[in-house]
């Protein structure tokens, strides 16, 4: 029992050494999107104003004349928003 224990817990405490997630020296795909975000929260006024910069590279032959960008305002505000319902519920996925 003692042994099966001892097991177990040098095996648990050498996942402890391992990274939580790969890393790469070099990304594993390219880096096509780029993004730019300024905010600024004002709590008198209970307000966040901001920016955003999205920055895109086209990496296709194909001349793209437009692209659509999905915008979730009050995306967080309650179970019933749209992001929260489109996520099956999960807001944080």
């Amino acid at each position: 029992m003692f042994r099966t224990i001892f097991a177990i817990a040098a095996i648990a405490s050498w996942y402890l050494y391992l990274p939580a997630q790969s890393i790469f020296e070099n990304p594993v795909s390219e880096r096509v999107t780029a993004y730019n975000i300024s905010a600024s929260l004002d709590t008198d006024a209970k307000t966040v104003s901001g920016s955003v910069e999205a920055i895109w590279v086209n990496m296709s032959p194909d001349m793209v004349s437009d692209i659509h960008l999905h915008m979730y305002l009050n995306a967080f505000r309650s179970n019933k928003s749209t992001l929260y319902s489109e996520s099956g519920g999960s807001p944080g996925a």
